[in-house]
């Protein structure tokens, strides 16, 4: 598939995998190499989607101490 080029000049190549789709029964971690677009791919494809920042570590410590929250 061409790249699509979105407002902010970005390319961005649509996915084959339906995210949404995925997400509607589980919960996933998101991992990989730095500057890969992992933070872009869930801005473009999973707006309103709940999504907590690990590396924060005001994040990381709420949920570490209230992992209920999570739910």
């Amino acid at each position: 598939m061409p790249p699509v080029y979105q407002e902010n000049k970005r390319p961005y190549v649509e996915r084959a995998l339906d995210l949404n789709a995925l997400l509607e029964k589980k919960s996933y971690f998101l991992l990989g190499p730095r500057q890969t677009g992992k933070t872009f791919l869930i801005g473009h494809s999973l707006k309103g989607v709940r999504v907590y920042d690990l590396l924060d570590t005001s994040v990381y410590l709420a949920m570490s101490q209230r992992p209920e929250r999570l739910s």
